[in-house]
């Protein structure tokens, strides 16, 4: 899809045309007009009468491809958000911007209006775009605080909880052995209560490997879905398949962590708030991307009243961006619900910006 650009100046109804530019400046925003198939910028409003976000004369006069403005692994993902066919105000698209001297600028994009332009007799779209890198970039460390708490906390219950509670459980043995030729009911007592304890110990553990997987470091894809799969399957006694190509493109350590830790969270409300008692994990390589999907045989949405939202749901789309990917979720037939995770596998997770 092509992409060519035309400014032109915006006329101010309420506003003069500088306070408006003003504001856009203050705010980092821009209103474009898209016309598509090809996608050509028909009209830009900014700040003033300059291109809005550092973007040169050069990467804006009319004829321009507006996509060479923009990232290359992020180009795919933006062509299809502004081909959907519906409007969705909530909805937006997080994409970089070349600037300046090959710098990279977030940005996130809605769509506010789509018509048929009188001039051209092509479909369009009005755009509204805001500088999004220091929230990026905020959200990145944030990311990486929380991987590095869970990491932290994940080791505290292995390496010091869990030897306490073996500790205790040997100890109880121990004294329910002595005591059982005395008094035989305490025996049976103090059993029990090692029994309880050993539980607990593996349900510890069970959590301190979920928070702290460090086989991930060395660990491939495949190994990482593999191990996955089983510490689900212990952790919730559910049945539990994966499909996997023979073969898989090679994933940096930030790659996989991320990959699992969406799987690790979609299988979680599965069973949590779908109440899902089996799950599949799939891996279709296409070539140029990966489509991870995890089904459940859960309620589905009619029955857990919305669609996904909240603090997970919004850090599995975040770490689906890194990967520069997206995440969908469908209704599966009879009943359940499935997340896929589309990205390309070359994509560099090192850094938000």
């Amino acid at each position: 899809m092509r992409l060519t650009a035309r400014w032109a100046e915006a006329p101010a109804q309420v506003l003069s045309q500088q306070n408006v530019g003003a504001i856009f400046a203050r705010a980092r925003v821009a209103v474009v007009d898209l016309a598509l198939d090809p996608v050509v910028v028909e009209w830009v409003h900014g700040a003033g009468d300059e291109p809005p976000f550092g973007l040169s004369l050069e990467q804006t006069t009319p004829g321009s491809v507006w996509l060479d403005n923009v990232y290359p692994n992020d180009r795919p993902a933006l062509v299809r958000f502004l081909a959907a066919a519906e409007i969705d105000r909530t909805s937006s698209h997080d994409h970089r911007l070349i600037v300046g001297d090959g710098e990279l600028l977030w940005v996130r994009q809605w769509v506010l209006q789509r018509g048929i332009s009188r001039a051209t007799d092509r479909p369009w779209v009005r755009s509204l775009l805001r500088v999004v890198s220091e929230e990026k970039q905020l959200e990145w460390e944030c990311l990486r605080v929380t991987e590095r708490e869970c990491n932290r906390i994940g080791q505290e219950l292995h390496d010091h909880l869990c030897q306490v509670l073996t500790g205790l459980n040997i100890l109880m043995r121990t004294t329910a052995n002595r005591a059982r030729a005395a008094d035989p009911l305490v025996g049976r007592e103090l059993d029990e209560l090692s029994t309880h304890v050993h539980v607990v110990t593996e349900r510890v553990r069970s959590l301190a490997r979920g928070l702290f997987p460090a086989q991930l470091q060395s660990a491939t894809l495949r190994e990482a879905l593999d191990a996955l799969a089983e510490e689900i399957r212990h952790r919730f006694q559910i049945e539990l398949s994966v499909d996997l190509p023979p073969t898989l493109p090679r994933h940096t350590p930030e790659q996989i962590i991320h990959v699992y830790r969406i799987v690790q969270e979609a299988a979680g409300n599965a069973v949590r708030h779908g109440q899902a008692t089996h799950l599949n994990f799939t891996v279709t390589d296409t070539g140029s991307r990966l489509l991870v999907r995890v089904a459940d045989n859960g309620v589905g949405f009619a029955q857990t009243a919305t669609r996904p939202e909240g603090i997970g749901i919004h850090t599995m789309q975040y770490r689906a961006r890194l990967l520069g990917g997206m995440l969908a979720f469908h209704e599966v037939a009879p009943h359940g619900v499935a997340l896929e995770l589309n990205y390309p596998p070359n994509f560099s997770t090192s850094s938000p910006c």
